[in-house]
């Protein structure tokens, strides 16, 4: 989990940006994902669907066309097979997802720009039953592209993806005041569309 503490640490830091000055950029959207996984000591592969809505930001400073992409959200669990089993996602606690990334803004013409990058992204699960907690998370490296026009000077329609690959998968189990980590490799592949309104300043 420590990798995790230091994304966010590094989020909030990048959140702050904007009172460095340049250019930058808050969305909301509403995103969309499904995932193949396979854990290293698993013999299935596992197929999830989510969705749920992100908060992103995007920060350049002073005129420069590379900057800094971040964004925290929370994605709520749809289906879930394992192998061929269905898994029931009733009582499937929410993906909660932080990410940061580089990315290239370029324009394409006066109403149009697009933002092509990379960075990483961890996402967590977590529950309780019967005084034990349960942490399940995920650590990806990611790819994302995203098409955005302007309808207004400082209003956008933002449509983009993002694309993941699991590099390793982390469970923390707590019980009174005890727990019990560990981590294990995977592979996959994450895809999450996403749309949603842009505002610069």
């Amino acid at each position: 989990m420590k990798k995790s503490t230091l994304l966010l640490i590094v989020v909030g830091i990048l959140v702050l940006l904007p009172a460095a000055g340049g250019a930058d950029k808050a969305t909301l959207v509403g995103v969309y994902s499904t995932e193949n996984i396979k854990f290293e000591s698993g013999a299935n592969k596992e197929e999830r669907t989510a969705a749920g809505l992100h908060f992103q930001g995007s920060s350049f400073i002073g005129m420069s066309d590379v900057g800094i992409k971040y964004w925290l959200g929370a994605r709520k669990p749809l289906s879930w097979k394992d192998g061929t089993k269905e898994i029931d996602v009733k009582d499937v606690p929410v993906y909660w997802d932080v990410g940061v990334g580089a990315v290239y803004q370029a324009p394409i013409n006066l109403d149009m720009f697009l933002e092509v990058g990379a960075g990483f992204q961890y996402s967590l699960q977590t529950t309780t039953e019967a005084a034990i907690t349960y942490e399940l998370g995920t650590f990806y490296v990611n790819a994302l592209a995203e098409l955005n026009y302007a309808f207004q000077p400082n209003l956008f329609l933002s449509i983009g993806v993002i694309a993941g690959y699991p590099l390793y998968v982390d469970g923390k189990i707590t019980y009174l005041g005890f727990s019990w980590s560990g981590e294990e490799s995977a592979s996959g592949l994450y895809l999450a569309p996403y749309a949603g309104l842009s505002f610069s300043y």
